[in-house]
């Protein structure tokens, strides 16, 4: 009996250790001037003890943050950005850049920067991250990103803060969960590693991508309520 009472307690001492091992966030909805029509999705953390928020993107891979050098530069005040900027200290030379383009024509230039990420429950984490050194737009329309699509040969050197936390098994899986809440002030909650069952009724169930290149769905039904 006894050696059935220690493989139930390895089974149990492993659920838990894999069911820690997923990174929290929280989420509100903010209007930005990324969109002037309606609220944005953005997670709030630190980044080397410097409060931001961050755009949450699931079709762009990048990881980025406003750097305050080049934003006040360009006679803005990081006090009026919403996603707030990054200074580094000590203070830190623009990089090689790289420039990447979205969707809507906006241009991003970035340079590499590695810093330490704190998010809720006490996880901290070294990642890599870009740094905004250039823009095509006026600069106060300017966003943090927090990507969540895996990097592609066209995003090197940069990759999603999923990729880099499983490749530091600080999360035991790459996918992600988002929740979030109804009311007049909705907010939610960003799971990177898995999902959280609490949250949900029954098990979640995979789809079938129809369209690699957009990885689009076929959405077979809706409820709300």
């Amino acid at each position: 009996m006894s050696w059935i009472v220690h493989l139930a307690l390895i089974n149990t001492l492993v659920l838990i250790s894999i069911a820690d091992k997923l990174v929290r966030m929280d989420l509100s909805f903010k209007m930005t001037r990324v969109n002037k029509v309606y609220p944005l999705p953005v997670a709030n953390f630190k980044a080397d003890g410097q409060n931001i928020y961050a755009l949450v993107d699931t079709g762009a891979t990048y990881l980025f943050f406003v750097w305050k050098y080049w934003f006040e530069d360009n006679l803005e005040n990081c006090n009026e950005l919403i996603f707030g900027c990054y200074e580094c200290a000590p203070p830190c030379k623009q990089g090689p850049t790289k420039t990447f383009t979205f969707g809507d024509g906006a241009k991003v230039w970035l340079f590499p920067h590695t810093g330490k990420l704190d998010f809720n429950g006490g996880v901290s984490a070294p990642l890599d991250f870009g740094l905004v050194s250039g823009f095509n737009r006026d600069s106060a329309t300017i966003w943090a990103s927090l990507g969540l699509r895996p990097s592609h040969p066209g995003s090197a050197p940069y990759k999603s803060i999923v990729e880099q936390l499983f490749a530091k098994k600080i999360i035991a899986s790459n996918s992600f969960s988002i929740y979030f809440t109804g009311g007049d002030n909705p907010s939610g909650q960003l799971i990177l590693g898995g999902d959280d069952p609490s949250k949900h009724a029954g098990p979640l169930s995979y789809v079938q991508i129809v369209n690699e290149d957009e990885e689009f769905i076929q959405l077979l039904g809706l409820t709300i309520g």
